[in-house]
């Protein structure tokens, strides 16, 4: 409620004093009562904020540091140097790959 004698709004609250006709009353701001609160809560949004951020920033490194390891794998298996067997990659030697491509001259460049 706001008060009648400032215009603040104003959480009033009372009490019986035991033992006497008299009542407490006591009406602190409302601004003043949730400052604490409100404080938290934006201690705890920005905490949530960057981590939030920093969990999509690594999900998306990861992401494309495994589409590169894909396209790799893949232009590997293109030339027959690597082979899958169950979950393991095997990757064969330089020579391998080289008996792979056949025997010839290396390929010079426009050509």
């Amino acid at each position: 409620a706001h008060s009648a004698m400032d215009g603040v709004q104003r959480m009033f609250t009372y009490v019986h004093v035991p033992g006497t006709p008299l009542i407490a009353v006591v009406a602190p701001a409302v601004d003043d009562v949730l400052a604490p609160w409100r404080h938290r809560a934006m201690i705890s949004g920005a905490l949530t904020l960057a981590f939030g951020a920093v969990f999509v920033l690594v999900s998306w490194l990861l992401a494309y540091a495994l589409h590169g390891k894909l396209r790799a794998q893949a232009a590997l298996k293109r030339f027959g140097i690597a082979e899958i067997v169950g979950t393991e990659r095997i990757f064969h030697s330089v020579d391998a790959a080289i008996k792979t491509l056949g025997p010839g001259k290396p390929q010079q460049q426009g050509q």
